[in-house]
């Protein structure tokens, strides 16, 4: 690969750029390097440590007058709030002190978003898994930025 880049960013790029075109020109000619799930993993990594970071957006709808959030949840955390973004799986992270039993780490995930937005907020989807919904009825716009703005 011949680079004629100045900064290091610039130089990371090129590689990039090169390995993937060398991967993705591979698994076109139908050849067997490792498998798509490696590849893919390949790419992503360099694809999110080169692009854009998530925002709110990227992990949540909009729906009428309500705003969904995909949310990973940490119960028996030390502390309780939004911790970042999943980016393989496109949730925000939250960490509750709760354990998952009985309902209570639910409970503190709506009182988590009900302190961090201000509106009323229910876990949807996902009430016996860490993968959850939340939906927070109220303004999505200052849902989003609430929630943006606590991170």
């Amino acid at each position: 690969v011949e680079m004629k880049s100045s900064s290091i960013t610039q130089v990371r790029g090129d590689l990039f750029r090169a390995h993937r075109s060398a991967i993705l020109g591979a698994v076109d000619n139908g050849s067997e390097i490792g498998g798509y799930h490696r590849i893919r993993a390949f790419i992503l990594y360099y694809e999110g440590s080169f692009g854009v970071p998530m925002k709110i957006s990227d992990v949540s709808r909009v729906r009428g007058d309500s705003l969904e959030v995909d949310v990973l949840v940490s119960p028996r955390s030390n502390r309780s709030g939004p911790e970042g973004y999943d980016e393989w799986r496109k949730r925000l992270i939250l960490r509750v002190k709760a354990p998952p039993l009985d309902g209570r780490a639910n409970k503190e995930v709506e009182d988590t978003f009900r302190q961090i937005t201000g509106f009323k907020c229910e876990v949807t989807s996902g009430q016996l898994n860490r993968q959850k919904t939340v939906t927070v009825y109220g303004d999505p716009v200052k849902a989003m930025e609430s929630i943006e703005g606590s991170m």
